[in-house]
């Protein structure tokens, strides 16, 4: 699994522990929903700002969400091996 693809998860994740609708996070974050989507499915990367906006939406921080992403691509990857 890529990091890109493992971000997504976490931020889809977090976004449904908050019980937000991929429309209301982008609104928190100041982006467009479209934009949310992309993150979320992996297809697209983003660049810092986009990701920093997501984590002011989601109100966790940045380095917390790279490692939770990261957490989880190790353990997909090692269950793969």
């Amino acid at each position: 699994m890529q990091l890109v693809e493992a971000f997504g998860r976490v931020v889809r994740a977090a976004r449904e522990r908050q019980k937000l609708t991929q429309s209301q996070l982008a609104e928190l974050a100041g982006l467009h929903w479209t934009a949310v989507s992309h993150i979320e499915r992996g297809t697209r990367p983003a660049h810092l700002v986009t990701l920093e906006s997501i984590s002011t939406g989601l109100g966790v921080s940045l380095s917390k969400l790279i490692q939770r992403a990261e957490a989880l691509q190790a353990s997909e990857n090692s269950n793969t091996d």
